[in-house]
């Protein structure tokens, strides 16, 4: 968890509360770290950590409001701040389809 947070620090993303979503108890079997996190405002944020080798395509961000809606509904309310963090090539479709989802991508390739 220690290097979530420094990737957090070094984007100057602070979050008074911050917990880890352990995806079985939802029933996916994603390799896909997922963060809840508080921030100053008390606003409630979503942090997804993504790496693999393979590019992160359109289908993956369906995949990935899926699990967003499952944990809404698991956690029971909504999220101010969607973010993503991906280590691996990222399709330019598939960023801009986060970016009109109002989600904020930052990918390290």
């Amino acid at each position: 968890m220690k290097e979530f947070v420094d990737r957090l620090i070094r984007k100057k993303l602070i979050y008074r509360s911050l917990k880890e979503f352990n995806l079985k108890e939802i029933g996916v079997r994603k390799k896909v770290d997922v963060f809840i996190g508080i921030d100053e405002k008390d606003y409630y944020s979503i942090i997804f950590f993504l790496s693999s080798k393979s590019r992160f395509l359109q289908k993956n961000v369906d995949e990935i409001v899926k699990i967003t809606d499952l944990v809404r509904k698991k956690e029971e309310h909504n999220f101010k701040n969607h973010l993503i963090f991906i280590d691996s090539p990222l399709c330019s479709k598939a960023k801009a389809k986060l970016k009109d989802l109002k989600w904020r991508v930052y990918d390290s390739v």
